[in-house]
């Protein structure tokens, strides 16, 4: 069977393929490099022209990890991640520019990913290995930098679970059928 399949490609019995011709673009939403979300580095609000961190209001009064009603700065966040229902979950209460895991290892929000992967275990493997999230530049390490997204990039951290989106439409052309559907 190898050796006929072998003499059909050097008869050429299938003629020359169609060279791939470069597609219309779909939309820069379709082909943008830009996360969905920014970097989330330690937290910054900015009210009434001034910039202040969490800890800066924080600092003057203790925090009860048990108190379900938020105050007025927090009410824009939107807590929908599974068994995490309290701010102590994740972030130390006594120093909130600081994350905690379940342990009690202090994780820099710089380095959130750490934290998603002590629960998310298999998805942080994937993330690692570029399986999961968004790498963007080279494949090929020789042909130049590639970057990976972190998690909080493209996940809330509050509400990670993505919002319906609509799909890429498909590609107009494929290799060697002129344009019109299969070849």
């Amino acid at each position: 069977m190898l050796a006929l399949l072998a003499l059909c490609f050097v008869l050429d019995l299938w003629g020359e393929v169609e060279p791939v011709q470069p597609g219309q673009s779909k939309g820069r939403q379709y082909s943008a490099n830009e996360t969905v979300r920014d970097p989330l580095l330690a937290p910054r609000l900015e009210k009434i022209g001034f910039e202040y961190g969490c800890v800066e209001c924080h600092r003057n009064f203790s925090l009860d990890n048990k108190r379900r009603q938020r105050l007025a700065e927090h009410t824009s966040i939107e807590l929908d991640h599974g068994a995490n229902s309290r701010c102590d979950n994740c972030h130390l209460l006594d120093k909130l520019d600081v994350l905690v895991d379940y342990e009690g290892s202090h994780i820099a929000f710089e380095e959130s990913e750490k934290l998603c992967g002590k629960c998310h275990g298999p998805k942080y493997r994937d993330w690692k290995e570029g399986v999961h999230g968004r790498p963007n530049g080279y494949w090929l390490a020789s042909r130049g930098e590639s970057v990976k997204a972190t998690c909080v990039q493209c996940h809330s951290p509050h509400s990670p679970a993505f919002k319906p989106m609509t799909p890429a439409p498909a590609p107009d052309e494929r290799r060697g059928s002129g344009g019109n559907g299969h070849g």
